[in-house]
């Protein structure tokens, strides 16, 4: 039996049983308008990415924020890790086709703890069927450059600071199995 991963559910929509799988997407992500921004190929590979389907990462950063015009830091940041990741051919699964969780349920707790959900969080347990990547999330916030992004896919920690402590988020590629909600209190 493959192990199993905690998720903390922020958008309260998940239910024990269900499987979670890629979304198609209609039409482009928003690319084709950009590609002179990036390496030759790379928004036509995004395209390929959302023509397969995306998770809910995945149509977060590529569909709604194209959609509403909003260009924020965070979308090129994930632009970036994509970019990275396809650029060196690192073969795991892309975070715009993936699912997220925590590798205890503490983990989890703390991390809803952050959204202001500690009282009450929806933390599931969850099987995934393909691949896991083990990541440190720290990694790919503030400052993102090519050092950092490749210990991140590399799935290495930084010392970034003194008595840094490294967040590993586990990226498993869709589809993922809603195993069942597990509460043992708030924090």
């Amino acid at each position: 039996m493959k192990p199993l991963y905690m998720h903390t559910d922020r958008s309260r929509r998940l239910e024990s049983g269900m499987d979670i799988k890629l979304t198609p997407c209609a039409g482009e992500c928003g690319l084709a308008g950009y590609a002179g921004m990036f390496a030759d190929g790379f928004a036509e590979h995004v395209e390929r990415l959302c023509g397969a389907g995306l998770g809910s990462h995945g149509r977060q950063y590529l569909v709604r924020f194209f959609e509403s015009g909003m260009h924020s830091p965070l979308l090129f940041q994930e632009l970036y890790l994509e970019y990275i990741r396809w650029a060196h051919g690192i073969n795991e699964p892309s975070r715009f086709q993936s699912f997220y969780a925590w590798g205890s349920y503490e983990e989890a707790v703390r991390f809803a703890a952050l959204d202001g959900k500690a009282e009450d969080p929806h933390i599931y347990e969850m099987m995934p069927h393909g691949r896991v990547f083990k990541g440190d999330m720290n990694l790919t916030r503030g400052r993102l450059d090519m050092g950092r992004a490749t210990a991140y896919w590399a799935g290495e920690r930084l010392d970034i600071y003194g008595e840094y402590r490294p967040v590993w988020e586990y990226v498993m590629e869709l589809p993922v199995r809603v195993v069942r909600r597990v509460y043992e209190g708030g924090l």
